[in-house]
C-alpha cells in the first residue's frame, strides 16, 4: 500500500515538473484513493468522520461528512482543517495537544464556516490513531444531535 502511494506521489511530481496540471491532479488523486483503502470501513458509518495528518490537513472524509458539511470529498481532501472553523485557534491547540501528548479523546464546540450561509455549530471529537501518516480521527456532530443524544 505504501509503495502505491509513493508511486502516485512520484508520478504527481513528474507531471507537475512537466507542466501537466491535469496529470498531476490525477496522480495525486490516485494517491489519495490508496489512502482511502485504509479507511474503507468508515464509509459505512452514519457519523461524519474526517482523518487528519500531522499538519492538520484533511486526508479522508466519509460520505456522512460530505453530507453534513454540504461539500464534496474532492474539495475537502488536501485542505487545512483549521481555516474551516471559526474557532481555529482553540481547536488547533486541542488537536496539537492530542498529537503531542498522545491522548485519545477530546471534544470541542466549533462553528463550520460555510460560504454564503450561516456557520454550522458542531461538536468535534478527536481521537488519536496509531497511524504515523494520519494520526487524528475527528467525528463531527451537529450540536442539535448531540443535545438530543444527551437528553435520551
Amino acid at each position: 500500500m505504501e509503495e502505491k502511494r509513493d508511486l502516485a506521489r512520484e508520478l504527481a511530481r513528474k507531471h507537475y515538473a512537466a507542466g501537466d496540471p491535469l496529470g498531476w491532479f490525477e496522480a495525486l488523486y490516485a494517491g489519495a484513493a490508496v489512502i482511502d483503502e485504509k479507511f474503507a470501513g468508515l464509509e459505512l458509518l452514519p457519523s461524519a468522520v474526517m482523518v487528519l495528518d500531522r499538519t492538520l490537513v484533511v486526508r479522508y472524509a466519509n460520505p456522512a461528512c460530505e453530507s453534513l458539511l454540504e461539500t464534496g470529498v474532492r474539495s475537502l481532501l488536501g485542505q487545512p482543517f483549521l481555516p474551516m472553523m471559526a474557532e481555529a485557534d482553540a481547536l488547533g491547540e486541542m488537536l496539537k495537544e492530542a498529537l503531542t501528548n498522545h491522548w485519545s479523546y477530546a471534544a470541542h464546540t466549533v462553528s463550520y464556516l460555510r460560504v454564503g450561509q450561516e456557520p454550522l455549530p458542531l461538536i468535534v471529537t478527536a481521537a488519536r490513531l496509531d497511524l504515523e501518516a494520519t494520526p487524528l480521527l475527528l467525528e463531527l456532530r451537529p450540536i442539535e444531535q448531540a443535545l438530543r443524544i444527551a437528553r435520551e
